[in-house]
């Protein structure tokens, strides 16, 4: 017998690093290693997540996830909820995934009413007012329906009520 210590998964965990943003919150998740110190890259998203606050609102915020390119989706989905624009850039390769995610999430932004300026391997968003009572589409990609999921968490209307919808959440099933 033997005892094998498996690391949380530090992709799936970018999504609850990034809910304590929308909801006003904080959160503590046990055992996820620092950038740095385990096998997994994605563990880098926290530090993004440290930098999302210390942003200038006026220049905003410029992220290169070109090593971390499964985690893009979820800062680009909570930006419309940041002071001043988030610029993502590396994701070129991204457009060959489970779907374009690159296009997929630029489009699905702007169905929200937000300011996007896509490029090949780079989208910049600009915070705008949020449309309420939209369908996201997951183009069948576990990542959208997450990482809108998070941002359907932000209590937009000040009342609790759901104001976005996910279309296909079940397309999630093979991640979570």
């Amino acid at each position: 017998p033997a005892v094998y210590l498996v690391e949380p998964d530090a992709t799936a965990a970018s999504y609850f690093q990034a809910l304590p943003r929308v909801v006003r919150g904080s959160l503590h998740l046990p055992g996820l290693r620092p950038p740095g110190a385990g096998l997994q890259g994605d563990s880098a998203f926290a530090e993004v997540m440290a930098r999302v606050d210390a942003a200038d609102p006026v220049r905003g915020r410029v992220e290169d996830f070109h090593e971390i390119s499964d985690t893009f989706l979820t800062l680009a989905a909570i930006a419309p909820l940041l002071r001043g624009p988030t610029r993502i850039t590396g994701i070129a390769h991204t457009r060959k995934q489970e779907t374009d995610r690159v296009a997929g999430m630029a489009a699905e932004l702007r169905r929200l009413g937000q300011d996007v300026i896509e490029e090949e391997d780079a989208l910049t968003i600009t915070p705008r007012p949020l449309r309420a009572g939209q369908t996201i589409e997951t183009y069948g990609d576990h990542r959208f329906a997450m990482s809108f999921g998070i941002l359907g968490c932000h209590d937009l209307h000040g009342n609790g009520q759901p104001w976005l919808s996910v279309r296909d959440p079940a397309c999630c099933a093979k991640t979570f």
